[in-house]
């Protein structure tokens, strides 16, 4: 679990720290950060599991103007702060991660290497370092000797150390902080991406944009029954005639699935509303969190830009309700700037976090629950933001 994550020069944010509960809302202006945050710990996350460049590419679609446009700072800072349950026993990490971004004099083109790299473990009377990097020269603790034996290894330019490891004994705690990282997950779905056919993505998770939807309901569906039921079930509260999934695969590249009802009658994607798309998509996180845990461990970040789009009012609450509030399902942050959705966080009040917009960088405020809970008597959370009332 996130207990602090701290992003320098990213974007439009700077020295900007952000102390998530289990249920999070980002709310605030256009273009005040919110995405660029989500964009932030999501690239965060990837660095550990592929090139940086890759990471970018993914994240943010180019490889410029990733810092900041006002500050004369080549240097991209971010530092985590996690707690992860390992043999049944609560573990300290932090992991701070420094890159260089050298712009190509010609192409703009930002040039992303790692320039310091640090994972720690809390232990008692202190902190063990599991990787120390520079600028690719690595020492890396081989755990299997009780701490006493450092390896030293050259990490290719534009990757991480943490992205390189392999050894499973040697390197245990360190595999296990970045399969937490690995774990993490962002979506802006998309209806167009939600009616693909393509067969991509791996499973048990969704693409950010839910192009694998299709690709997801089939896995599901011949491997795990059970959930594939559950998700059906909840899918009923909006379409109380889904009875199963129906496939159909014209060429290893695609897949077709459609609605079906008891009489066996199909209902392709192009028939059903976006807004049934978007709700059977965020069903398949929420539920596969909390039905299959074995494949989230350990439990990750999943970020969600405005879920309430497209859905029926009714619907939004039912949803959240069914996260768990104790965190073993993982954290989560969602955006938006829906008065009803924001509503619906007036007992979540500990992972409200306002951004606002500057004239060089984002500024966060987290409202005082102690404060905001006397004017909910007289007006709903929802309308206190947007009459400015929660700065």
């Amino acid at each position: 679990m996130i207990k602090r994550f701290k992003v320098h020069n990213f974007k439009n944010l700077i020295n900007l720290e952000f102390r998530p509960a289990v249920l999070n809302l980002l709310i605030g202006q256009n273009n005040a950060g919110k995405t660029n945050l989500c964009q932030a710990l999501h690239f965060f996350a990837l660095a550990s599991r592929m090139s940086l460049k890759e990471a970018a590419q993914q994240v943010v679609g180019e490889v410029w103007n990733l810092t900041n446009a006002y500050q004369d700072n080549r240097f991209i800072d971010f530092e985590l702060e996690a707690s992860i349950v390992v043999d049944n026993q609560t573990r300290d990490f932090t992991y701070l991660l420094s890159l260089e971004a050298e712009t190509h004099a010609v192409t703009g083109l930002q040039m992303l290497k790692v320039a310091n790299e640090r994972l720690t473990l809390a232990v008692e009377g202190g902190s063990r370092t599991l990787i120390g990097n520079q600028f690719g020269q690595a020492e890396l603790q081989d755990e299997t000797k009780a701490g006493r034996e450092t390896l030293h290894a050259r990490i290719p330019e534009g990757y991480s150390a943490l992205c390189k490891l392999f050894d499973e004994q040697a390197h245990r705690l360190s595999l296990i902080f970045r399969q937490y990282l690995a774990h993490w997950a962002y979506f802006n779905l998309s209806p167009p991406a939600l009616r693909s056919s393509r067969v991509t993505g791996p499973f048990p998770l969704l693409t950010p944009a839910g192009e694998n939807l299709g690709h997801f309901l089939f896995t599901l569906h011949n491997q795990m029954p059970a959930l594939t039921r559950s998700l059906l079930g909840a899918l009923r509260r909006i379409e109380p005639k889904a009875e199963f999934f129906a496939f159909s695969h014209p060429d290893p590249e695609h897949l077709i699935w459609f609605l079906a009802d008891r009489q066996g009658r199909r209902f392709g994607v192009q028939h059903l509303s976006d807004g049934t798309l978007r709700y059977l998509a965020i069903c398949c996180i929420i539920l596969g969190l909390e039905r299959a845990p074995d494949f989230f461990h350990p439990p990750p970040l999943v970020m969600l830009e405005e879920p309430e789009n497209g859905l029926h009012v009714n619907e939004l609450k039912p949803l959240l309700n069914r996260i768990d509030r104790s965190g073993k399902a993982g954290q989560f942050v969602f955006t938006s700037h829906n008065q009803y959705f924001i509503d619906l966080f007036d007992k979540d009040l500990e992972g409200l976090h306002l951004l606002k917009p500057g004239p060089v960088a984002a500024e966060m405020v987290q409202p005082d629950p102690a404060k905001v809970r006397p004017l909910l008597e007289d007006m709903p959370l929802g309308e206190l933001h947007f009459h400015e009332l929660l700065t």
